[in-house]
C-alpha cells in the first residue's frame, strides 16, 4: 500500500467541509486535482470512502473508520 499523506489530508479537508468544490477551493486547486486525490485514496484502500451524489457526500462506513484512522496519522504526522 502507497498511502500518500497529502491524498489523507484532502480527504479529511472534504469529509469537514462537506464537499469537493469547498475542499478545492480552500487549496485554491481545481476540483478534478481534489477528486483525483480522493480516487487514488479510495484506489489505495481498496474501498468506497464517500457515497457521492450531485447534492451531497456522506460516509461510507469505511470512510467513517477510515477518518479517525486518518486524523491519527495526520496528527502523528504535524507532532513529528
Amino acid at each position: 500500500m502507497n498511502l500518500q499523506l497529502d491524498d489523507v489530508a484532502v480527504f479529511l479537508r472534504i469529509v469537514e467541509l462537506g464537499s469537493l468544490s469547498a475542499a478545492a477551493r480552500e487549496r485554491n486547486a481545481p476540483v478534478s486535482q481534489v477528486t483525483r486525490a480522493l480516487a487514488r485514496l479510495e484506489s489505495t484502500c481498496g474501498v468506497r470512502l464517500l457515497h457521492r451524489t450531485t447534492h451531497a457526500l456522506s460516509l461510507t462506513d469505511e470512510g467513517d473508520a477510515f477518518m479517525l484512522h486518518a486524523r491519527r496519522l495526520l496528527d502523528a504526522r504535524d507532532d513529528l
